[in-house]
């Protein structure tokens, strides 16, 4: 990890999802719902 030039925070890289399944439990409400809204 490595940080960024602005205000030397860590820079974090997140593994491409394309393609990828996932499952979601407690998707009915609250922010279950909302990750499987926003993986689609």
């Amino acid at each position: 990890m490595g940080t960024s030039a602005a205000g030397g925070h860590p820079t974090i890289s997140y593994p491409l999802l394309k393609g990828q399944k996932a499952l979601v439990t407690g998707a009915n409400s609250g922010i279950g719902k909302a990750t499987a809204i926003g993986l689609g």
